[in-house]
């Protein structure tokens, strides 16, 4: 049994091993199950240092994997479809304005008396978030 649960988790991790151990072995009782699971594979915080050793080796692994933007674009890229990527953007930055405020005229009313009341107050709030983000997107892509 703890054989199994070694060979499981040394082909799966530690966590995905030990559930394939446990659902091979549904039969014994939870607490002979914690001790020879522990005796297999060490403590629960020792498990978890493993796994975040494994975690930052794996991290370190991807980012010497990702090339270069000097690889990804080539020195001499074409003016034009980057002008009209731009112009593209723009556009959309309109689109996502009138939805906005689209939204804000859904989220408010004009009550009997004259005067502009909410009526839907999440509606409102998200138009709100809506306008801010894309102003915010719009200071960060303009040249300065």
């Amino acid at each position: 049994m703890i054989a199994a649960i070694r060979k499981l988790t040394a082909k799966h991790g530690v966590k995905e091993g030990c559930r394939l151990a446990r659902a091979q072995y549904q039969r014994v009782p939870a607490g002979s199950w914690g001790r020879w699971r522990q005796e297999g594979v060490g403590s629960v915080s020792e498990q978890r240092e493993a796994d975040d050793a494994a975690m930052v080796g794996l991290a370190d692994e991807v980012r010497a994997s990702i090339p270069a933007p000097e690889q990804l674009v080539p020195a001499l890229a074409d003016p034009v479809p980057v002008a009209r990527r731009a112009l593209n953007f723009w556009r959309m930055i309109d689109e996502l304005e009138h939805d906005a405020q689209l939204l804000r005229e859904f989220a408010l009313t004009k009550g009997a008396d004259g005067k502009i009341k909410v009526k839907a107050p999440f509606a409102l709030r998200d138009a709100h978030r809506m306008r801010c983000d894309l102003i915010r997107l719009a200071l960060l892509t303009c040249p300065r």
